[in-house]
């Protein structure tokens, strides 16, 4: 097996692999006087990977988000290393820019099959597409689409190399989670290669334990989803809300059980403040139980503040997977619902016009503008701008979309691949800033 010596007391800062807990900057001795020692299998590792990869021309480097430069990468300790390397490099993807000669903005067919980036999920294993599919199928809800249509858009999701799926017990008194698993089963070879995560809390019945986070509840429901979805385990099984009247220990003790049983691989929360998760990660810390590994949080142009100031630096301390919903904040960002319009007929806001003109303020609708004059100066869709502008940031695993039909897939993939110029960025930051915006409900 190859070794690795380092000099313990050679201090300077030349030094190649100089990390700090390997190399201790002392005054520099004879050399007869100094120790060697070698370096353990991870170090030699973490080492390797960044003399291979972080030398400039050896990888498309993503300059948009600040990161630590080499220099810095060299001088940190593992733990900073680990989680600082996902988020350095970006593997380089055809460019999806609008080419000459092509009308319309780019979607996911000019990527094409098989170029989604896939993301660690914080600092897990599991890999991820940057696009979670969300198939709650509100249209569905709604009579506007039926279950052969959703199966299709379930297939071209996963045909486009999205292979994070999110559901829930919930939906639709847990239809969707039937047509998630017809859409599984019509192609079980891809199973493998899939993320399927699913979620507890809702109320579903009119029982008194029929909602909650309950021992009771979480073991019963886990059961009822693997049934209805046709599966033996759930990838990663969400705590879809904080529930005030079951202890903590409680919950997370049968979260810990249905992880020891094989029935779900993950565990996560959706939801929860700050606060929450830390109290929910000390107790799990403390009696050994399954740590959570993911957050699913509303996280978009309109609705920032409680996310940035508290639960993306939250994700980034603990190795936290940061799942977002609602990016382009039910159809507001997608540049059709304007402050002196009625919105589109058969959008969920038509259904409820004053409290449209109670969310459309005058800020919001200047966002808007703006998002619409930055998309039309990059040749994309303001949908597919505010889906890059979420993943732009270095702790947001996944954005997750609610298509309702094949064609919305496609236009979301194709907010995949590439970054937000620097000065466009500022633009939105400064239209959709909290503090300009207010509180928008």
């Amino acid at each position: 097996m190859m070794q690795v010596a380092v000099d313990e007391t050679d201090g300077r800062r030349s030094f190649r692999f100089g990390f700090s807990h390997v190399l201790k900057a002392t005054r520099r001795e004879p050399v007869r006087n100094r120790t060697r020692r070698k370096l353990n299998p991870v170090e030699i590792l973490i080492m390797c990977y960044c003399h291979k990869y972080a030398v400039p021309g050896s990888c498309q480097v993503d300059h948009s988000i600040r990161r630590p430069t080499y220099r810095r990468l060299c001088f940190i300790s593992i733990d900073e290393t680990l989680h600082c390397l996902p988020y350095r490099l970006v593997p380089a993807t055809h460019e999806t820019a609008a080419q000459p000669g092509r009308s319309g903005p780019p979607t996911a067919s000019d990527i094409g099959e098989g170029h989604m980036e896939y993301r660690q999920l914080g600092r897990y294993g599991v890999r991820v597409s940057p696009i979670c599919l969300g198939t709650a199928f509100r249209g569905f809800w709604a009579g506007r689409t039926d279950e052969k249509t959703c199966i299709r858009t379930i297939e071209t999701a996963v045909d486009l190399g999205i292979n994070f799926i999110d559901c829930a017990n919930f939906y639709f008194g847990g239809r969707c989670e039937e047509v998630l698993g017809k859409a599984l089963a019509a192609m079980k070879d891809k199973r493998d290669n899939l993320v399927i995560t699913s979620k507890v809390w809702s109320e579903i019945g009119p029982g008194p334990n029929d909602k909650g986070t309950s021992r009771y509840h979480i073991m019963r429901e886990i059961d009822r989803s693997l049934k209805r979805l046709g599966l033996d385990h759930i990838d990663l099984y969400l705590l879809h809300h904080f529930d005030p009247d079951t202890p903590l220990n409680e919950t997370l003790d049968a979260m810990n059980d249905v992880v020891r049983q094989g029935k779900a691989r993950y565990v996560g929360m959706c939801n929860y403040t700050a606060a929450q998760v830390v109290e929910a990660m000390w107790v799990a810390d403390r009696h050994s139980f399954a740590t959570p590994v993911c957050l699913q949080n509303q996280y978009n142009l309109i609705h920032r503040s409680g996310v940035e100031t508290e639960l993306l630096d939250l994700c980034r301390r603990h190795g936290l997977g940061m799942m977002t919903y609602s990016p382009i904040a039910v159809g507001l960002l997608t540049g059709r619902c304007r402050r002196d319009e009625d919105p589109p007929a058969g959008s969920v806001w038509s259904k409820d016009i004053d409290r449209f003109r109670k969310v459309m303020t005058p800020a919001v609708d200047h966002l808007v503008a703006t998002l619409i004059d930055v998309a039309a100066e990059l040749g994309r869709t303001p949908a597919q701008v505010a889906f890059a502008w979420i993943l732009d940031h270095p702790e947001v695993t996944a954005a997750m979309t609610g298509p309702d039909l094949p064609e919305h897939v496609e236009e979301v993939c194709g907010g995949t691949g590439w970054h937000l110029p620097p000065e466009m960025r500022c633009r939105l930051d400064e239209a959709s800033a909290p503090d300009r915006l207010g509180q928008v409900e």
